[in-house]
């Protein structure tokens, strides 16, 4: 357990902090926030760019912050270097925690834990075949350029498993009685992103959704799903406990609480409020 309990996070995801003009700002509004740390669902900056956006906003918010890397994170880049990096980062500072690559759900409190993965859409939803959808992903995550349409399809999704055998690893290491806050960047759920449309392959991973859904079924505590990727907040009640939340992106806006996703407030027996 972290030595300070975690009973307040501040929830941001897809700030894109390459783009942002005042992320120093931000990251000292965030930090003025009555919050005992931070959970960041990806798209946190372009690939070239982490070491100095993330040591930025820890820098100036001066807070424990968790987070994983979406698809943005990834760019200019290959997948094992981006994710060597944050790891590298994480384990340069004791206020960065990148969840990926953690063997053990962290523990926030003595009723919640805190677990997380980069997680990829994997074609799961939708109608994959005759999407026309193509992905900036495809174009500047060295992994993906060249790759034929079957091919990608094949890659994305063996990225997507293997996420979700690690989150599974992860609860696996949750007393079954506790709650837990699963933090990653593409939703699990089609519920959680709307209509279909030509996107819909490309806004989920289904096999996370699978997962988190077998890891209910043994559960007695309450799963809170944080997400990011489609810059469409929604909120989706699953079946079997799982509550299920995509966050706004964060913008170049102040005061930082309407910069931000929410402020999770973590309670005893499993309640919980999300302030938008």
């Amino acid at each position: 357990m972290q030595k300070r309990e975690i009973n307040k996070l501040a929830w941001i995801t897809d700030p894109h902090f390459d783009r942002m003009i005042r992320r120093d700002a931000f990251a000292r509004n965030v930090g003025e926030l009555a919050v005992d740390a931070v959970v960041m669902t990806g798209d946190i900056s372009d690939g070239q760019y982490p070491e100095r956006d993330l040591g930025l906003f820890v820098e100036k918010a001066d807070m424990q912050t968790f987070f994983v890397l979406g698809n943005h994170d990834y760019y200019f880049s290959t997948i094992a270097n981006a994710q060597e990096k944050a790891k590298q980062i994480s384990g340069s500072s004791d206020k960065l925690h990148y969840l990926d690559t953690q063997e053990r759900a962290m523990q926030l409190n003595d009723s919640w834990y805190l677990v997380g993965v980069d997680s990829w859409a994997d074609a799961g939803y939708g109608d994959y075949q005759t999407s026309n959808v193509y992905m900036n992903d495809w174009q500047y995550i060295e992994d993906l350029k060249g790759l034929d349409r079957d091919f990608r399809k094949h890659v994305l999704g063996r990225l997507a498993l293997s996420a979700a055998l690690r989150l599974r690893h992860q609860f696996n290491t949750v007393p079954l009685d506790k709650h837990v806050i699963v933090a990653t960047h593409v939703p699990p759920y089609e519920e959680m992103f709307g209509e279909d449309s030509e996107y819909t392959p490309w806004y989920g991973s289904k096999i996370l959704g699978t997962i988190i859904d077998q890891s209910a079924q043994k559960r007695t505590g309450k799963i809170v799903v944080l997400a990011g990727h489609t810059h469409r907040e929604k909120t989706y009640i699953r079946r079997g406990g799982i509550e299920c939340f995509v966050g706004k992106p964060s913008a170049d806006t102040f005061p930082a609480k309407f910069a931000i996703a929410g402020i999770l407030e973590l309670k005893e027996n499993g309640e919980y409020r999300l302030e938008k």
